[in-house]
């Protein structure tokens, strides 16, 4: 439908959860390649090639980790705002309705203000 827009806050967490992971294996194989050995990795051109990627790709990677990992922050913080906002809506709701005769669609006056519940 045009112009609706809708949040999955469900789908937010997911996405929260891969950006978390792609941080976690890239800090690890960054890791796991400064520890790794000619004898480990069986060949000394293969340990040459992965001592020029990593000379080469160390500080980008390590970028890309940080920014994904703020990306996940800014993700969590965004999903946690929308809980609270669906918590204090359904609360609202909740206490709206309190005190109004199930099925009554008759004005209830709080405080000088006028709403109308369906029911």
């Amino acid at each position: 439908m045009p112009g609706t827009f809708k949040v999955d806050v469900h789908e937010l967490g997911s996405i929260s959860r891969k950006l978390d992971e792609s941080v976690t294996g890239m800090r690890t194989v960054t890791r796991k390649m400064d520890q790794a050995t000619a004898g480990q990795l069986g060949h000394d051109s293969l340990d040459s090639a992965c001592s020029d990627f990593q000379s080469k790709w160390k500080y980008g990677i390590g970028q890309i980790a940080g920014l994904a990992n703020s990306i996940r922050g800014s993700v969590e913080a965004t999903a946690e705002s929308y809980r609270a906002c669906e918590t204090g809506i359904q609360q609202a709701f909740a206490k709206g309705l309190e005190g109004t005769p199930s099925g009554s669609s008759s004005p209830q006056s709080t405080s000088g203000a006028t709403s109308r519940v369906f029911g």
